[in-house]
């Protein structure tokens, strides 16, 4: 599940989306977390250290769904464009942006 493309630089192959990550040794700085804490929890068990930091590329849900779960358990910090940082922080505009405003059902599940 983990391929190393250099000594530091490795990829995390999860369906659909493909994890970049930067080994630092005693941790991990990953690019994007899947979905949701289920994809988190694998991609935690194949770096199999913790990940000090997180980039997120944008604030779709299967690019930050895992956040919560590396900030609980590591309490990883976690970057991203100026831009995305309200989505990222109040998942739930995604959906209301999404479906005309009105988010209340969309955010119900992922």
């Amino acid at each position: 599940m983990i391929s190393y493309l250099t000594e530091r630089v490795f990829t995390i192959d999860i369906g659909p989306n493909l994890i970049m990550g930067l080994d630092e040794g005693d941790s991990t700085i990953i690019f994007d977390t899947g979905i949701d804490e289920s994809v988190a929890r694998k991609i935690d068990k194949a770096i199999g250290k913790p990940t000090s930091t997180i980039i997120n590329s944008h604030s779709h849900a299967d690019h930050i769904g895992g956040n919560h779960y590396f900030q609980k358990k590591y309490n990883t910090k976690v970057y991203a464009p100026s831009g995305e940082i309200s989505f990222i922080s109040n998942p739930e505009l995604e959906p209301s942006l999404l479906n005309g405003g009105f988010w209340d059902y969309a955010a119900k599940d992922k």
